[in-house]
């Protein structure tokens, strides 16, 4: 979501790893300081709560995920690979490998492939033969989120930023982009979705919404109907889940997709973390707001900064019950993607915060910035063992 490689760099990872596939486990075992990939599946269920039970109760006592009960549902779990950024001159090509790498070890099966509207020039188009290759290699189904807003960011290159949504030279530019992304994905491609948090960047914008519902919608349905678009995909508007039920665009968007797509990153929002006990009744109203559709969770995060009352213990009890909570309720969940793996560098979370019209420092950073699983370099916390041990337990069948 936040460390975004360039096109080259998507290009050298996929290169790379294409060429190791045949030793992704001896790759993962010789990396220096490999994380452990978790202690098994359930294994967190008797770790001791952070705030006292009130702050995590895990939903009425759901059963721990095991694998013989994931397999009753299919739910497609992945972890955003954002590299360690730990060097002066940032991520190297090798640490993207290594990231993929990590993710890959622990059983996931989903990927998520997030490109802003402008990012979609033929080279970058290019570049993403390879990732799905990768992909379609290692089994796992790719959900690719055409960005036309990333919350309050307009994904548009100039000069299209500065013209309505519904204007013709808008539209042909979205269609172009979804003819160049299912050119280069194949049966991999499971989702394609539209924007995040559309509701953000709505909210302050009444009289774009009209226009932008317009062009969403028929992004949903020429990518439903192009004649390239692999059999079973799905096709979705992203509303952060805090929004959804508030924005008067939703019922127009979630009714023009097949997937009702969130993200849910709880106390974003109002800069301070929502207690682990909201979680159960979370995952019921975004069923409830579906209507029948699958959701789709294209990030889900919970922050480790003590700034927006976070923490490391409170991080891994937040993934410890969602994935608990999340075993019930599987049917109604088809794709869960963890935000981040690494956290970014301050020079690329300041970069992020501007983008959202933020301060540096302040509490949309502190939030947003504090997603990963590991920090800036190689140390993990608590909460990778909680992800990667659902990850196994879900990587079935």
């Amino acid at each position: 979501m936040l460390a975004r490689m360039d096109a080259p760099f998507r290009s050298v990872l996929a290169a790379l790893a294409v060429s190791t596939l045949a030793a992704f486990a001896s790759c993962a075992d010789d990396v220096e300081d490999a994380p452990p990939g978790g202690p098994g599946p359930g294994s967190g269920a008797g770790a001791p709560y952070d705030g006292g039970t009130a702050d995590v109760d895990g939903s009425g006592g759901a059963p721990s995920n095991d694998a013989g009960d994931a397999a009753v549902t299919p739910v497609l779990i992945g972890i955003t690979p954002s590299p360690r950024s730990d060097h002066t001159d940032g991520p190297t090509a090798g640490d993207y490998l290594e990231a993929e790498l990590t993710t890959f070890a622990v059983g996931v099966r989903g990927a998520v492939v997030t490109r802003a509207l402008r990012d979609l020039d033929d080279d970058a188009l290019d570049a993403l033969d390879a990732l799905g290759d990768l992909y379609a290699a290692r089994g796992l189904r790719v959900l690719f989120n055409l960005a036309l807003v990333d919350r309050a960011a307009d994904g548009r290159p100039p000069p299209l930023d500065a013209l309505p949504w519904d204007a013709p030279e808008v539209a042909l530019a979205v269609h172009q982009a979804i003819d160049g992304v299912l050119a280069r994905f194949g049966g991999e491609l499971a989702y394609l979705t539209v924007g995040r948090d559309v509701d953000v960047y709505l909210a302050g914008r009444a009289g774009e919404r009209a226009a932008f519902e317009q062009v969403a919608a028929d992004a949903c349905a020429y990518a439903a109907a192009h004649p390239a678009a692999p059999e079973g995909l799905r096709v979705g508007v992203g509303f952060s889940f805090e929004g959804a039920s508030s924005s008067p665009s939703f019922p127009a968007l979630v009714a023009a997709g097949d997937a009702a797509v969130l993200s849910y990153l709880p106390g974003l929002a109002a800069g301070r973390a929502a207690p682990t006990s909201t979680v159960a009744g979370a995952l019921d109203a975004m069923a409830a707001l579906a209507d029948g559709r699958p959701v789709v969770l294209q990030a889900v995060g919970y922050p480790s900064s003590t700034t927006v009352s976070g923490s490391d213990e409170k991080q891994r009890a937040f993934f410890q019950t969602l994935f608990d909570a999340l075993g019930p309720r599987r049917a109604a969940f088809a794709f869960v993607n963890v935000a981040e793996l690494h956290d970014p560098t301050p020079a690329a979370c300041d970069a992020h915060a501007a983008a959202q019209g933020e301060p540096p420092g302040g509490l949309f950073a502190s939030f947003a910035c504090s997603l990963g699983l590991f920090d800036q370099g190689a140390a993990y916390r608590p909460a990778w063992l909680e992800v990667a041990s659902s990850s196994a337990a879900f990587a079935t069948p």
